[in-house]
């Protein structure tokens, strides 16, 4: 399946794409009508704002500023509604709010309610921003993909099996917000797992060899769309080098990387059986702001 350009298209045509990128946009634009329309739409876009023309004031717009900025004379205030003497609830003479219209104690109250939940949604927005996840850039070198296998543990030497360990770990960490298989498939089993703040790695022993699964919290760069990208259980997964085999994905708000010998049926298993993260995007990135915030107040 071929990539599409979309973020490059705005920055061609401002003349702001480097060579090398602009003239891998425009190969794609030759067999690509989406985003050759999208071009032609950002051109036509721009064209339009070229040719708008200044508006010339009216010959009255000084008058009009002057009269909206001249004092408003004062106004009397509404009187109150007088109470009858039946209606006095004590005798000091004070009257029930309700039926004088003083509302005066109401409207202190809606005021305070308003003020607690402007900075409820200023704590909200301020946790999801700290929480935002990072632009995530992986590796696209061979090498470092042959490195990533060789440390994996040797198949059978350490083991869990996929039925009992492997399991409870696999519920910690998706209960931590990580990406995890719903299942093992068959044949696989967990080696072993590294968690490190916001880095998660799974070598799993398959009948094919060591599959290893790493893990960022972030979003994947725009760069990767040079990569072939092809779908696997309805998720874009770009292919950054085919032997070993080494992919990556975006699953909500973390970037997974599966490192395999070749695409054969276990990785792709594995790969197919992620499950995202139940909660929205909003609610994981107040969550992760408050577990920095927090993490920050302990040192």
């Amino acid at each position: 399946m071929t990539s599409h350009f979309g973020a490059w298209i705005s920055a061609y045509v401002d003349g702001q794409l480097p060579p090398a990128k602009a003239e891998r946009l425009e190969s794609h634009l030759v067999v690509c009508e989406d985003c050759a329309r999208e071009l032609s739409d950002e051109r036509r876009a721009r064209s339009m704002l070229l040719a708008a023309r200044d508006i010339a004031p009216g010959p009255d717009l000084a008058a009009r500023i002057l009269a909206g900025a001249s004092p408003a004379p004062p106004t009397q205030p509404a009187p109150r509604r007088a109470c009858h003497p039946d209606l006095r609830p004590d005798t000091d003479g004070r009257a029930f709010p309700a039926l004088t219209g003083d509302l005066r104690h109401r409207r202190r109250a809606w005021r305070w309610a308003a003020a607690s939940v402007a900075v409820v949604g200023l704590g909200v927005v301020g946790l999801s921003e700290l929480g935002r996840p990072p632009l995530v850039n992986p590796d696209p070198e061979r090498v470092s993909a042959l490195g990533t296998l060789g440390l994996a543990p040797v198949p059978g030497v350490v083991g869990i099996s996929a039925t009992t360990g492997s399991a409870t770990i696999l519920a910690d960490l998706a209960r931590g917000g990580w990406v995890v298989p719903a299942r093992l498939p068959d044949g696989v089993s967990l080696a072993s797992h590294r968690h490190e703040q916001d880095v998660l790695e799974l070598d799993l022993d398959t009948p094919a060899g060591p599959v290893v699964v790493v893990e960022r919290r972030g979003t994947l760069a725009a760069e990767l769309a040079q990569y072939t990208a092809v779908s696997v259980a309805g998720r874009t997964v770009y292919v950054l080098t085919s032997e070993p085999w080494h992919v990556a994905t975006q699953v909500g708000d973390v970037v997974v990387e599966i490192y395999a010998p070749d695409d054969d049926g276990p990785a792709l298993d594995v790969l197919a059986s992620l499950e995202d993260d139940e909660r929205s995007p909003l609610v994981a990135r107040v969550a992760r702001g408050w577990s920095v915030l927090t993490q920050e107040f302990s040192r």
